[in-house]
């Protein structure tokens, strides 16, 4: 199932770019990283697979930012 819009994903390609030059990191290797095919991350980065709530939460995680960052609409579960 999808999860979001075109301003997610807009948000998300902007906070890749950051960290991946910061950090020097390939999409290839992130999506290595992240326990997915090579070539995952770009797919979602271009839109060609959907951003899944599990996949916003494992990105965030791995880009060490919030949810919000990528959707300003995701609700952390308060536990």
């Amino acid at each position: 199932m999808h999860y979001k819009t075109n301003r997610a994903l807009a948000n998300l390609n902007r906070e890749w770019e950051a960290f991946s030059k910061k950090n020097r990191v390939t999409r290839k290797d992130a999506s290595r990283q992240l326990g997915w095919s090579d070539s995952f991350l770009g797919q979602i980065l271009r839109g060609d697979s959907g951003l899944s709530l599990e996949s916003l939460i494992k990105i965030s995680n791995y880009l060490e930012i919030s949810p919000t960052r990528i959707d300003p609409d995701y609700l952390t579960p308060k536990f």
